[in-house]
């Protein structure tokens, strides 16, 4: 079963570990040194903000990697989002661990857009977005410099209107219905 644990103090480590495993940090835009009492600083900062909402995927009881929303604006509804997978057995499968993220963010907080932004060469998770929807709006070019080399980063942004496309479109399927979808949220 697929889960949504509210990121506590406990879980720090195993994300402090996950940061820093090259998969993961290979795509982020900047390195982290393993340091846990930068990390707490840095965790404890963004957990405490109002706009930010921060969560373990959690698959069949283990937790698997990382989902957040970050500057969540309730005035022009929109946020950001992000996210990664700590277990590699489980890389690949943002489609299904996705969904849930996007279905909260347009029916529970009642927003109307979803944007980010993907470092050059993470075809996986552009493959991913553009198969939810997601529409690629620009490019910032050499924006990241990073082990000696610049990156272009992908602007993307996905829509209240076409996730719902995208769910209407994909219906056909089946799929496990929820009574409340939100219980997969703590």
């Amino acid at each position: 079963m697929l889960k949504y644990i509210k990121v506590r103090e406990n879980h720090l480590k195993l994300i402090l570990k996950w940061r820093t495993m090259p998969h993961v940090t290979k795509y982020m835009f900047t390195d982290i040194e393993k340091d846990f009492e930068k990390h707490k600083k840095w965790m404890n900062d963004v957990l405490n903000k109002e706009n930010c909402k921060y969560w373990l995927i959690s698959y069949c009881g283990e937790n698997i990697g990382l989902v957040h929303l970050s500057e969540i604006d309730y005035i022009h509804k929109r946020c950001t989002t992000g996210y990664y997978i700590g277990a590699k057995e489980f890389m690949g499968r943002g489609a299904v661990f996705l969904p849930p993220v996007y279905d909260y963010v347009f029916n529970k907080l009642k927003l109307n857009k979803i944007y980010g932004e993907v470092l050059e060469g993470n075809g996986l998770i552009l493959g991913i977005h553009e198969f939810h929807g997601w529409r690629n709006v620009g490019a910032f070019k050499n924006h990241v410099y990073k082990n000696g080399k610049y990156y272009d980063v992908h602007l993307l942004e996905l829509l209240g209107t076409d996730w719902l496309n995208f769910k209407t479109k994909e219906s056909n399927q089946e799929k496990k219905s929820l009574s409340n979808p939100y219980e997969l949220f703590e």
